[in-house]
């Protein structure tokens, strides 16, 4: 065997060594981080049982959830929180939550941990020492023997937690209203952070055999000195753990890789937010996973000596590897707010997945999620790992630039600031032709969310929303990083063409909670934005009125468009109740506004929906159209059209179908044309059932083939049903008729019209004949109607 290939079998016969000898201990945790201040999230991650069975072994309770706050400090003092007192009822509420967090993790035989802020005292043992001045510093001798008596307490009072997550880098307080945190000299070594891990890895590693993670951030973790400085002094031991984030400072992607992961002489557990504060959090897609675990594109000419990632800190030292801790939920503060977790749960899975096993490839766990959690197959695997690996390289080029460009916290939580301008131009022109990239890649996002045969329509419809999401947040992005660049170049037109374009797309932006209500919460401005009025202002771009229009809120189910309607409660009556019907659309298609215009579409016998949650067709055509004066009567019609722009790309019609009653053989022939062509006797229908065997009680689901090329980048498609049914009384029934597929854009100076609308635009001008020019119209025949211009400018008045 020659040298090379012995190497080769060292080193892996000693990652192999590492894997079995460390695997029984390697922590792989996670934690729900709550906004501090504010009510708790409702996550699925809260439960134990849940967090066990995606691979965790341990779990770490937040801040506000920490035995450090739950103790009553009677073996110390009694008189610091007296029975009776509001501080003791509060302390011991908070204990018997915290017992039941602890029961709920040992019923599923998962660790439980404690973060918590040191050091953090209650007010009334401060005030009573009188170490106001002096409690922040564990050297001073009272305070480490009441911060010795502290962890006693923890132990004593809570014997079921098995370690504490220690972070002195900032003190949250707004959930602890009866104590007060302190640390001084957070950042020296020998001042405080020495001193402090002694203390508490003679307490909790030492004498109770308990854990002790000890957390880097803000005190001693881009600093490798300092680093260095701790690990040389503080001795190993086998419960002693040191954390770090895998990105320097905070989870920005163009952060370092932070230097100090495998450094020193302590085991290492790496932090991961897969809801990440200053990308969305959960709003939109942004798979941060294979990033962190094989190597974002931003570090990788790193040397090659250096850990970029995961993988390269657990196969160059994997005896310091001591596993992965992951926020599966939270960070930062506020907003958005998101309903649907399934970003984070891709992400938090596959993190905990491949900490289970190494050896393994991030790919590899990847395809497992898309097939084992979300039961996708074939193609669709192939198709929801580009969309992935698209959302991470968007989210760079998008919100952030070159190191040395833009603020990297321009943007975060639900706030968006002002991004500025790179002053290095070459830097600049390249950070804007990064944001166009964006946008590219966040429509084909979108485009791959519709074409992905989702295995619910819960996750197809959330799948798409979100998509959309992420598209208009970083078009809104777009537009203002262009705007602050045609501000710095003196640009006015730029900076109205961009003012005009951020409208736009806020405009869009607002209208996601209305058609997707599984949608995060949306961003805001920060300070209503100041930059923008002074911008406004400068160039005569007015801010467009802020309209309230009350609609309740819709569901598309990911279709395009789609018809159904509520059970008019009429038995026997067979009338037809307008206000009860749903005509719900994508933003960019439009069809029949409402049930009357719906309607109106009919040259039935009768149209009902008083009898069941569906439409009753009554015509008397018999078993088949025969004639070409049967053709001409008896069908209900209407028309989706794609807006200027844009173009539709159908997939399919679906609907649920049904025969009105028992007797006689009834079915229905179903006919579509495109782009406004006539529909004639003697056409081939798309679908025909000549007799139905659906009924009301189990209707049969209807699938119609839309995916020829006749079908692709058209303006319109018109439907015409005919029931066949055989005389006055019988009918045939639908409900939930939706079209599928996707929009494609096309040019913007095309303008359609189709038989069931006319799409008007056009300049608009006040009474005076002088031209409005920030206001658009776009109308539908959708009856008679007046509309006003808040301002009082114009009225128009339009008919059918």
């Amino acid at each position: 065997m020659n040298w090379i290939k012995m190497k080769s079998f060292v080193v892996g016969f000693g990652l192999l060594w590492c894997a079995v000898v460390f695997a029984g201990d390697r922590l792989i945790l996670d934690m729900v981080h709550h906004n501090p201040g504010e009510t708790t999230y409702d996550s699925a991650y809260n439960d134990p049982a849940v967090i066990k069975e995606m691979g965790y072994n341990g779990k770490v309770y937040f801040l506000f959830e920490s035995p450090a706050l739950a103790i009553n400090w009677e073996s110390v003092d009694s008189d610091i929180l007296p029975k009776g007192s509001e501080e003791r009822k509060w302390v011991d509420a908070k204990a018997e939550q915290i017992r039941q967090m602890h029961a709920a993790c040992k019923a599923q035989d998962i660790k439980t941990y404690a973060m918590s802020d040191l050091i953090l005292f209650p007010k009334r043992l401060i005030a009573k020492y009188g170490i106001e001045k002096t409690f922040g510093d564990p050297n001073h001798p009272q305070v480490e023997k009441l911060l010795r008596a502290q962890i006693n307490e923890m132990f004593n009072q809570f014997p079921d937690f098995d370690g504490l997550v220690v972070r002195i880098g900032e003190t949250y307080l707004e959930d602890a209203p009866f104590h007060q945190g302190h640390i001084e000299n957070k950042t020296d070594p020998q001042k405080t952070i020495i001193p402090l891990l002694q203390i508490l890895r003679e307490e909790i590693c030492v004498k109770r055999d308990k854990q002790l993670i000890f957390r880097t951030w803000r005190a001693f973790d881009n600093n490798e000195s300092r680093y260095m400085a701790v690990s040389d002094a503080v001795e190993p031991h086998p419960n002693l753990v040191i954390s770090i984030k895998h990105c320097e400072g905070d989870f920005f992607r163009t952060h370092p890789f932070s230097r100090c992961i495998g450094m020193g002489r302590h085991r290492q557990i790496i932090e991961v937010q897969c809801a990440r504060e200053y990308e969305g959090k959960g709003a939109y897609p942004n798979y941060i996973a294979n990033g962190v675990i094989e190597g974002f594109e931003e570090h990788a000419d790193m040397p090659k000596d250096k850990i970029n990632s995961l993988r390269s800190f657990y196969e160059k030292t994997p005896e310091l590897f001591a596993g992965i801790w992951t926020w599966s939920r939270g960070g930062g503060w506020r907003g958005p707010y998101i309903k649907n977790e399934m970003w984070c749960d891709l992400n938090a899975w596959v993190t905990a997945q491949w900490a289970l096993d190494p050896s393994k490839s991030e790919e590899s766990v990847f395809n497992r999620y898309a097939t084992e959690r979300l039961k996708l197959k074939d193609g669709d695997v192939a198709k929801f790992r580009r969309l992935c690996l698209l959302s991470a390289n968007s989210v760079l080029k998008g919100r952030y630039s070159e190191p040395g460009g833009m603020r990297v916290i321009w943007t975060r939580d639900q706030g968006i600031g002002w991004p500025g301008v790179i002053s290095d131009a070459a830097k600049q022109q390249r950070s804007l032709q990064q944001k166009d990239e964006a946008i590219a890649q966040w429509q084909e996002i979108v485009s791959l969310a519709e074409s992905i045969q989702w295995a619910d329509e819960a996750t197809r419809e959330h799948a798409i929303a979100s998509a959309y999401y992420g598209l208009h947040l970083y078009e809104i992005y777009r537009s203002k990083i262009y705007m602050a660049d045609a501000e710095a170049k003196g640009d006015r037109d730029g900076i109205k063409k961009w003012l005009k374009a951020y409208d736009a797309a806020w405009a869009t932006y607002d209208q996601l909670p209305e058609q997707y209500p599984s949608v995060a919460s949306l961003y805001k401005q920060y300070k209503a934005d100041e930059n923008l009025k002074r911008l406004r202002a400068a160039v005569g771009v007015p801010a467009p009125p802020v309209l309230s229009i009350p609609r309740k809120p819709v569901s598309l189910d990911g279709a395009l468009f789609k018809l159904t309607t509520a059970d008019g409660m009429a038995a026997g009556k067979k009338t037809f109740t307008p206000s009860i019907v749903s005509v719900l659309s994508d933003k960019r298609v439009i069809g029949p506004a409402d049930g009357a215009a719906l309607k109106a579409g009919s040259t039935l016998d009768r149209l009902a929906n008083s009898e069941w949650a569906g439409f009753s067709l009554e015509a008397n055509n018999g078993n088949s159209l025969d004639n070409a004066t049967e053709f001409s009567r008896g069908y209900l019609e209407f028309t989706i059209e794609a807006l200027t722009g844009f173009a539709l790309n159908c997939r399919e019609l679906t609907f649920a179908s049904a025969r009105g009653g028992s007797s006689s053989t009834r079915g229905y022939v179903l006919f579509a044309s495109v782009n406004g062509g006539a529909i004639n006797f003697g056409d081939t229908p798309v679908s025909t059932v000549i007799n139905e065997t659906g009924t009301r009680d189990a209707p049969r689901k209807v699938s119609v083939d839309l995916s020829a090329a006749t079908y692709q980048g058209i303006d319109c498609i018109t439907f015409r049903y005919y029931p066949l049914t055989p005389s006055p009384g019988i009918s045939m029934e639908f409900d939930g008729m939706a079209l599928f597929g996707s929009i494609g854009e096309r040019s913007a100076e095309t303008v359609r019209t189709a038989k069931s609308q006319c799409l008007l635009t056009g300049r608009v001008m006040d009474t005076s004949d002088n031209r409005l020019p920030n206001a658009r119209v776009s109308l539908r025949t959708i009856g008679a109607k007046t509309l006003t211009d808040p301002n009082g400018k114009f009225t128009l008045r339009f008919d059918r």
